[in-house]
């Protein structure tokens, strides 16, 4: 990114009013701590950078209420050491590196997501600087019900379009009192199978995920909770792998967490979504090279590998599309990358009004990371 000038604002006014002065002057970026920031398009132009690392800490935190409040330069792993020496945590476990602005802006998520949902799920209010020289509150403290549209959720994934996120409220939970991992492996046939099996059951797995490995295909169903309900799981997990064809053996958590953040390593790195009954038809489609991480249950599926080609890839992409899905090329070198673009998404036309109302309204003059978010392509698409 050609950065002209980096501002680290140490107050909500002082962003509001650093940023209004950026994009006044021209082209605005907002970053954080810059981990995800290889995920998006250049700048178009020379930009100013606002760094959110000097707006970090927690503003409030009452464990009884199950709320915490913190800056967005806080660092997640900050955020869950604060909670888990009470107990608690927020059910949200991308890999590690980041804060919470820019988990917010990305969207991002783990394998939790299959159980407790994503950062839309747990994110109760915000706090936003704009380019008109406010700070602006949406949502509230405290879990409740929203008539009308809600701004906030409208912040997740906004990838700093919106303004510049300057402090955040998520929900909490208590830490689960028990959890373990059951590894299911077989085919490609007997995974989805198994996976299949459970979903029809309803059954409340914190986590489903499968992976493709050098050695074939693995399902990863983690169970928390009391002694009894993770008894119940482990032997739902053993009867499904029976029916399916499948071997089972005990994993531990830290092994479902480094094969889940295995893309984010890797020199290719694709990010698709589609309906959840469309999964395995991506994962049928990849090439023998690709190595894959799923999230069955909720339609998510990573791609990611060394020496990917267009020939490979181009393939899963327009599936995407073709099943109403989007794709993010989150990694590629810059051959690839002027192959492939940054996103491939299915048009509809909610996506074509929404996004650019929401510009409209908050940002007019499309100074606010101008031509690095998916919204610059729904606008000019």
């Amino acid at each position: 990114m050609n950065v002209m000038e980096r501002l680290c604002p140490s107050s909500y006014d002082e962003a509001s009013r650093m940023l209004h002065e950026a994009s006044t002057g021209g082209n605005t970026a907002i970053v954080g701590s810059g981990s995800r920031d290889a995920w998006f398009p250049p700048a178009r132009s020379p930009v100013v950078a606002l760094d959110s690392a000097a707006l970090s800490g927690i503003v409030r935190y009452t464990p009884a209420d199950l709320t915490i409040c913190v800056r967005a330069g806080t660092p997640l792993a900050d955020v869950q050491a604060a909670l888990g020496r009470e107990g608690q945590r927020l059910p949200l476990d991308p890999w590690p590196q980041g804060t919470v602005g820019g988990l917010i802006a990305s969207n991002d998520n783990g394998p939790l997501r299959t159980r407790w949902g994503g950062v839309r799920d747990a994110l109760i209010g915000v706090r936003v600087a704009l380019p008109n020289g406010e700070v602006a509150r949406f949502g509230g403290d405290v879990v409740k019900n929203v008539a009308g549209y809600d701004l906030t959720k409208g912040y997740v994934g906004s990838a700093g379009a919106f303004g510049m996120i300057v402090e955040a409220t998520f929900k909490v939970q208590p830490q689960p009192a028990r959890g373990t991992s059951t590894a299911l492996s077989g085919t490609l046939d007997a995974v989805a199978a198994a996976w299949r099996a459970l979903r029809e059951r309803a059954l409340p797995f914190a986590a489903i995920e499968v992976v493709r490995t050098e050695d074939g295909w693995t399902l990863y169903a983690l169970a928390e909770g009391d002694g009894v309900i993770v008894e119940r799981l482990i032997r739902e997990c053993g009867e499904a792998a029976r029916n399916a064809g499948c071997s089972t053996r005990e994993a531990g958590h830290d092994e479902v967490v480094e094969q889940a953040r295995k893309p984010a390593g890797a020199r290719t790195w694709l990010r698709v979504g589609v309906p959840p009954a469309q999964t395995a038809s991506v994962l049928a489609s990849l090439a023998p090279d690709q190595r894959a991480v799923a999230r069955p249950w909720v339609g998510i599926v990573e791609i990611f590998g060394e020496a990917l080609g267009e020939d490979g890839l181009m393939p899963v992409l327009r599936g995407a599309v073709e099943a109403r899905g989007h794709a993010h090329v989150r990694r590629a070198d810059d051959g690839l990358r002027r192959l492939l673009g940054w996103w491939r998404i299915e048009q509809i036309e909610g996506g074509r009004t929404m996004f650019p109302m929401l510009k409209n309204a908050l940002d007019p003059a499309r100074r606010c990371n101008a031509g690095r978010t998916i919204y610059d392509q729904l606008d000019e698409g």
